[in-house]
C-alpha cells in the first residue's frame, strides 16, 4: 500500500508453491489463523502462513469447524462457484449477497491451505461447478488461479473458468490499498461486474 512496492506481497504464493515439502496457509480470519498455526506445528515441516494485518469478523467457530479438511463453504450456492483465499473471502461473500439480490446464486469456497491442497474435495467442487472464478490478492501467475486451471485440466473438466487476480505486472509507486484493488478490477465492485459479464457472456455466446 503507502508504504511502496517493497510492501507488495504479490508474488509470495506462486514462490512458496514451487518450493518442495512447503505447506501454504492463507487464513481469512483469527479462527483459521489460530488453526492453521496448530497444524504448523503439529506437522513439523516447513510451512508458510500468509497473514494479513487488518482485523476481521470471524467466518468460523473453532468448536465446529474441522480444519483439516484444507477449505470450506462459506457461501452455498449453484449458478456460480467463486474460489478464494485469505481476505478476499470476506469480499466474495459481499459480492455473493449483492448477486443474490439480481437472481444469481454464488457459492463460496474458502481455500485457507493452499498447498498441500484437498485434491479429492477440490475437484469435486470443480465439477459440481456450472461457472467457476477464482479470486486473489496475487499475481495471475502461480497463484490459486493457476492451481485450479491445472485442476481443470487434470481432471479433463470443460467448466467455464476465469482467473481474478493482478496482472503480472511490478506495482511501483504508492498509494491506498482500496485505490489498488480497485484500479486493478479486484474491488469488490469491479469484481461483481465482472461475474455479471461472465454469465452473460456465457448465456447469449452468439451476441
Amino acid at each position: 500500500g503507502v508504504d511502496g512496492p517493497t510492501h507488495h506481497g504479490t508474488q509470495d504464493i506462486a514462490l512458496m508453491r514451487s518450493l518442495p515439502n512447503m505447506t501454504i496457509y492463507n487464513p481469512a480470519d483469527a479462527v483459521t489463523a489460530s488453526a492453521v498455526v496448530q497444524q504448523a506445528y503439529q506437522n513439523r515441516r516447513p510451512a508458510y502462513i500468509r497473514l494479513d494485518k487488518d482485523q476481521h469478523k470471524p467466518l468460523y467457530s473453532a468448536e465446529t469447524q474441522d480444519f483439516s479438511v484444507g477449505l470450506a463453504t462459506v457461501v452455498s450456492g449453484q449458478d456460480m462457484t467463486l474460489i478464494t483465499t485469505g481476505i478476499y473471502v470476506h469480499a466474495a461473500v459481499q459480492i455473493a449477497q449483492h448477486l443474490n439480490q439480481e437472481g444469481i446464486s454464488v457459492r463460496v469456497i474458502d481455500l485457507y491451505r493452499i498447498k498441500p491442497s484437498n485434491d479429492l474435495i477440490l475437484k469435486k467442487v470443480l465439477q459440481e461447478a456450472r461457472y467457476l472464478v477464482t479470486l486473489e490478492e496475487h499475481s495471475a501467475i502461480g497463484g490459486i488461479g493457476s492451481l485450479i486451471a491445472e485442476l481443470i485440466a487434470e481432471a479433463g473438466l470443460a467448466v467455464p473458468f476465469k482467473k481474478i487476480a493482478l496482472p503480472d505486472t511490478f506495482y511501483l509507486g504508492s498509494a491506498s490499498r482500496d485505490w489498488g484493488q480497485d484500479q486493478y478490477g479486484l474491488s469488490a465492485e469491479k469484481v461483481a461486474i465482472a461475474l455479471k459479464q461472465l454469465i452473460a457472456a456465457r448465456s447469449h455466446p452468439c451476441s
